[in-house]
């Protein structure tokens, strides 16, 4: 992505794969009547490049770190709500479809770990043949533009297509929850979980919400060693251990609010 300005407007390049960028751009025109999502100027076939506008205010997870005001969990469900059918024949990968190749990763980079990853996965379970709705599936912090607690954007609709209700829940929660520990402000973000597990606690199932939040906590656990931080191994074992966590009843925040609302996860 590569922002430019000139007197009078800001845009930005996107550069995708060029059997992809008409669909992309398409895909653009479609939701910026619906969603606030950048309209696409035009495209080059060839060098795979986008043209958007810009859009207002800042990320969410710019906003949290800086204890900025963020949107009541009603408007983040408004946004799913108002993303369009998909097109015929689109495709989109679960957290649990992504696991494959991911903990194949984690299990070189830390093979002391492999046989906590590999029960990790068992426990979460297998993708389930079943009704699908359209998803963003890419649905976190990053992606949305916030200004005075209002939503304002939504980024990357790159990867939308059909998935599973739990599907975005699940990956907003599991970023947050993993980045948690070493962002500027915890204490914000953790009482910004705290409400959208509370929300989509009595809009999705509890167990899906449950699984899929440890199979994107469990995926992002690559990250530490993808940027190279230099304390890496230390970080991505210790996001292991975040993601197993919200399997095991004593510890998973999720099935905490589940326990202070006298429900418990069907499994």
């Amino acid at each position: 992505m590569v922002q430019v300005d000139t007197d009078s407007v800001r845009v930005y390049l996107k550069t995708v794969p060029p059997a992809s960028v008409a669909r992309l751009h398409d895909t653009h025109r479609r939701m910026a009547g619906l969603l606030p999502v950048p309209m696409s100027f035009g495209f080059d076939p060839d060098l795979g490049i986008l043209v958007m506008s810009s859009g207002r205010g800042r990320t969410l997870r710019e906003t949290l770190d800086e204890g900025g005001q963020a949107p009541p969990p009603g408007e983040l469900d408004a946004l799913l709500a108002s993303l369009p059918a998909p097109p015929a024949g689109s495709k989109t990968r679960s957290p649990i479809n992504r696991l494959g190749s991911l903990t194949d990763l984690l299990g070189r980079i830390v093979p002391d770990q492999r046989g906590r990853i590999e029960d990790l996965v068992g426990r979460i379970g297998e993708e389930p043949a079943g009704d699908r709705v359209a998803s963003h599936g890419d649905f976190h912090d990053g992606q949305i533009l916030v200004e005075a607690g209002r939503v304002t954007g939504l980024l990357d609709v790159d990867t939308y297509g059909p998935g599973h209700l739990a599907d975005d829940p699940a990956t907003m929660l599991g970023h947050l929850g993993s980045r948690r520990p070493h962002a500027p402000r915890p204490e914000g973000i953790g009482s910004f979980t705290t409400d959208l597990r509370r929300h989509w606690l009595d809009r999705v199932d509890a167990w899906e919400l449950t699984r899929r939040t440890a199979a994107v906590m469990l995926g992002l656990a690559t990250g530490p060693f993808r940027v190279q931080q230099s304390d890496w191994p230390d970080r991505v074992r210790d996001r292991i251990a975040r993601a197993e966590e919200m399997l095991v009843p004593d510890e998973s925040p999720l099935i905490a609010v589940l326990r202070a609302s006298h429900r418990r996860p069907a499994q």
